[in-house]
């Protein structure tokens, strides 16, 4: 096999070269050696360790650069964290930094093919996801939307038939108080000339008259309390939507305000 010696040489004919200096039994083969071919190997080696002690210097210098590099980036980097509470010197010291250690950049490394694919596949996985989701997201506000239209134009119905049954039994309580006034009229006057003979028929139509409404306003009364449990139910989902879905009630059912107790304020 080819050893350190050069072309020809062995480790063989080596050894028995270091034995011929020694004095050894190698010392016949010492004058085989000396010649132009022990010449060249000598050179060769020569030239070899001149080479390597080149080598060895030139390492030993890079090394010193890098470490001197490395202490001068060592004392700027503490320089920079000095001003950890100056945002503005801060970003100016750490872009100082950089063009003072990368003046031209770092060569962008290409990325394996694997790797590549991979990042395109889960790429392209999330992409699909936020279409999903950005369409489930667009298909949940249309139907809370409709909802909420829904709710509010409900509850504007029944704001509504609330404020005719209010005008109705307003209504209802002049006619009924217009009435007794003209019952109390009809016994004043009759204290002071006896009245004329009425025809029974009257009478008893104005008795029905008078149960009519009385059964009119109670009908009412009972309709208006299940009104205002309903409207206590559609506000309650309304607010409900609304804390869902965004929005603000209508104007005409913020109206509505305190009539509850003069809906329920109907006596007799």
């Amino acid at each position: 096999s080819t050893s350190l010696f050069g072309g020809g040489g062995t480790i063989a004919s080596a050894v028995a070269y270091r034995g011929g200096r020694s004095g050894g039994p190698g010392a016949p083969r010492v004058r085989a050696l000396r010649g132009p071919c022990a010449k060249v190997n000598i050179e060769q080696l020569t030239n070899r360790q001149r080479s390597l002690q080149e080598e060895i210097v030139s390492q030993r210098k890079k090394m010193t650069d890098c470490q001197t590099v490395i202490k001068r980036f060592k004392t700027d980097l503490h320089e920079c964290v000095s001003f950890i509470q100056e945002p503005k010197q801060l970003r100016d010291s750490v872009t100082s930094l950089y063009k003072k250690y990368v003046p031209n950049g770092i060569k962008k490394q290409e990325l394996d093919a694997d790797i590549q694919r991979e990042y395109n596949r889960q790429h392209e996985y999330l992409k699909k996801s936020v279409d999903s989701l950005k369409q489930k997201l667009l298909k949940d506000s249309e139907v809370h939307r409709q909802d909420n239209t829904r709710v509010l134009q409900e509850n504007v119905a029944l704001i509504r038939e609330i404020n005719e049954l209010r005008r109705e039994i307003d209504w209802l309580k002049r006619e009924r108080q217009q009435q007794r006034l003209n019952v109390s009229k009809m016994k004043q006057s009759s204290k002071k000339t006896p009245p004329p003979p009425q025809p029974l028929a009257d009478s008893a139509a104005a008795t029905r008259e008078i149960e009519s409404n009385k059964t009119r306003l109670d009908e009412l009364r009972r309709r208006i309390d299940e009104q205002m449990v309903l409207r206590e139910t559609v506000a309650a989902q309304t607010a409900l939507a609304i804390g869902q879905g965004g929005g603000s009630p209508t104007s005409e059912a913020s109206g509505l305000g305190g009539g509850g107790a003069e809906l329920l304020d109907v006596t007799g």
